[in-house]
């Protein structure tokens, strides 16, 4: 299931892999280089948008567009959720975090 992280979890995440968090510049670079782009879902702000109901109807949602149009597990996609970035805010105020993407 696909799930939003808050920055404690992408660092943590990030760290226990070697990887570092991407930039805009690389996130857009991914999705010139996806061979499939979901169409943007949003669910509206409410009480419940950080339940795990609410996370598994988004999750439900990517896959019915993902199966619609035969997307294969594997394949290189975006679109799907915003990714969480590095930006320069992050040396100001390293308790935010950046969230960039669904492009359109």
């Amino acid at each position: 299931m696909r799930i939003p992280v808050n920055l404690y979890t992408a660092t943590a995440i990030v760290a226990r892999f070697g990887f570092v968090l991407p930039t805009k510049r690389i996130v857009d670079a991914v999705y010139d280089q996806s061979s499939c782009h979901f169409n943007p879902q949003p669910m509206p702000p409410a009480p419940q948008m950080r339940s795990t109901e609410y996370y598994r109807i988004h999750n439900e949602m990517i896959e019915v567009q993902s199966r619609a149009r035969g997307i294969p597990v594997g394949e290189l996609v975006s679109g799907d959720k915003k990714d969480v970035v590095i930006a320069n805010l992050s040396a100001s105020k390293p308790d935010r975090i950046a969230i960039y993407g669904w492009h359109r």
